[in-house]
């Protein structure tokens, strides 16, 4: 994911792009200036990639911990978090996260 922080052609690139916010606005609108005046532009809802819901945390769970952990480890850690609140010694989780 990281593999191209310090490129310097991704920051060259980087330093063209302009982020700009409007208000009330639902959808995300990325739009493409070429130097010879052609425009591109895409709209896409993206509100279901940014909601905080439990399958998007433990989706991205699942990937940031594919390569470090067991998938049965993984799902024994999404489990104990989802029923958190039933979890009589926190340690049990703290235990698998090492």
């Amino acid at each position: 994911m990281y593999e191209h922080y310090d490129d310097p052609e991704v920051a060259d690139l980087a330093k063209k792009i302009e982020i700009v916010g409007e208000e009330g606005r639902k959808v995300t609108r990325i739009e493409i200036h070429l130097k010879n005046g052609t425009q591109y532009s895409i709209e896409k809802d993206a509100s279901n990639i940014l909601l905080s819901t439990w399958d998007n945390m433990e989706a991205k769970f699942r990937k940031l911990t594919a390569e470090s952990l067991a998938d049965k480890r993984v799902t024994e850690i999404v489990d104990l978090v989802r029923g958190l609140d039933t979890v009589e010694n926190v340690q049990e989780l703290t235990g698998k996260l090492r």
